[in-house]
């Protein structure tokens, strides 16, 4: 085991020590007994997805993971913040998150090995290339940031990394300007129905801001000396696009590439500004709806008549801000990551019925497109919290949610739900890679591709449209010829 390796591990066990210790001094001690439930239960499946080559699998993996080690101690600790008690019964007794974590350490586990079994196949004439056996045992195993980017002489910035950043300006600067448009007519708000445009613009609008642009300037980023100076235009951007779509998804997908270079090019300071600047722009989309929602006959509304500008001084210098709350940065930190399927919604879908909404095999199918099973949202708001929101909106979870809710009816609905996602993820891998490498594209470009679009997968419950339409895409471009050969931009 290589020397860096080692010192990772002792620093992260002593990390992980003392904050135990602090848990412990607290008198938390459920919460420290739920915790390292978290770590013996769901690490080992992660660490044995981390020692394989696929980058979707180490994706979901270590979202599953981070989510519940950082929101566990957080929902023990802070349980007077837990509203739905008197829906779901959770007395923060320790052992009450075994069967939560259970579940989820059966779909971890199940997960890795049908990727492997599925990869196994030749289905397809990309494949990963074999790692031999002497560097996959010996000193000489590549680094954790080498498993998600195999090839790493397309990591280094450009010569004319000026030019990228001069693009980034400008795309920020022109986007900026489409995404103030769009908000100020109604268009690509959350949960808010847009204007009825010509040739389907709104939907158009609506994928470019959110996901096209994104992308792009996630690439011109990597191409740059991933500095500051883009880091912070990113981050002004990515605060625009938030503020103006309402969605905090659409901020962390701009941010995502910046941090991802901050832990590849191991430069801590510019990782720590930029973790900060997305947890605080985390926490102003938040406050933000207070701001731009409005509700008239269940049906949700937007005032657009208002300055993001306005809407930005009111929340950061209004008497109810945030910024000034003691706790503000903690509460924060675990908003982000309860987002993505926190322990605070593994509770919530512990408690929930399936048979009372729909059969497990149209769940599971759900997963797979949700067209195949649409889903009564009066129903499921019912189970879910006791009452229905208002017109565009959805109270869940996502994929891990839907893991847990499916545990419920039998846990071998737990396996059968990690053979569907290790499918639908194993022809995204193996397909992204066949088109990168078949036009001559940075090998970068296949796994940021991945990474991206197996996020969207995990938050989007699966089967939406924002992922099936680009995975099917890339699936029968893999089997036709390429229309052109790039020169490894």
């Amino acid at each position: 085991m290589r020397r860096k390796t080692v010192q990772t591990l002792a620093i992260s066990a002593t990390m992980i020590g003392v904050a135990s210790m602090a848990i412990a001094a607290s008198g938390e001690y459920e919460a420290l007994m739920a915790w390292w439930m978290v770590i013996l239960l769901l690490l080992p499946p992660v660490m044995w997805a981390l020692d394989t080559p696929y980058v979707a699998l180490k994706t979901i993996c270590l979202i599953a993971f981070t989510g519940q080690f950082v929101t566990v101690p957080i929902f023990y600790m802070d349980r007077d913040s837990f509203s739905w008690g008197h829906l779901k019964p959770f007395g923060f007794n320790a052992m009450e998150a075994w069967p939560m974590l259970l579940k989820i350490a059966l779909f971890l586990v199940f997960l890795v090995i049908f990727f492997k079994v599925l990869y196994s196949f030749k289905n397809l004439e990309y494949t990963l290339p074999r790692r031999s056996k002497k560097n996959h045992l010996s000193g000489t195993q590549p680094k954790l940031r080498s498993f998600f980017l195999e090839n790493t002489h397309s990591l280094k910035p450009s010569r004319n990394a000026w030019i990228y950043v001069g693009l980034i300006l400008l795309v920020t600067s022109v986007a900026s300007g489409l995404n103030l448009w769009m908000f100020s007519q109604g268009i690509s708000i959350v949960g808010v129905e847009p204007p009825q445009l010509p040739y389907r613009l709104s939907g158009i609008l609506h994928y470019l801001t959110r996901y096209t642009i994104p992308l792009l300037l996630g690439y011109l980023f990597w191409k740059t000396k991933r500095g500051f100076l883009p880091m912070a235009v990113l981050m002004g951007y990515a605060l625009i696009l938030g503020l103006s779509s309402v969605s905090r998804s659409a901020l962390a997908y701009v941010m995502l590439p910046v941090l991802l270079a901050a832990w590849y090019d191991k430069r801590w300071v510019l990782l720590t500004v930029a973790g900060l600047g997305l947890t605080i722009g985390f926490s102003l989309v938040t406050m933000a709806r207070n701001f731009v929602y409005i509700v008239d006959n269940g049906k949700t509304g937007a005032v657009t008549d208002i300055n993001i500008l306005t809407i930005f001084t009111n929340i950061v210098w209004g008497p109810d801000s945030p910024l000034v709350q003691g706790d503000f940065l903690l509460r924060a930190f675990a908003g982000i990551f309860n987002r993505m399927d926190g322990f605070e919604i593994m509770v919530m879908s512990h408690f929930y019925d399936p048979y009372a909404v729909l059969e497990p095999v149209y769940l599971l199918l759900g997963m797979i497109w949700r067209q195949l099973a649409p889903i009564d949202n009066s129903l499921h708001s019912m189970e879910w919290q006791g009452s229905v929101p208002p017109d565009g909106f959805y109270s869940g979870g996502v994929l891990l949610s839907n893991v847990v809710i499916l545990g419920n009816a039998n846990l071998l609905w737990v396996i059968a739900s990690a053979f569907v996602v290790a499918s639908t993820l194993v022809l995204l891998e193996k397909s992204a890679h066949r088109v990168i490498a078949s036009y001559g594209l940075p090998d970068l470009l296949a796994s940021a591709l991945i990474i991206f679009l197996t996020i969207i997968f995990f938050n989007e419950t699966g089967g939406s449209s924002i992922f099936l339409v680009p995975m099917l895409i890339l699936t029968v471009a893999s089997w036709l010829p390429p229309l052109y050969r790039f020169n490894r931009l």
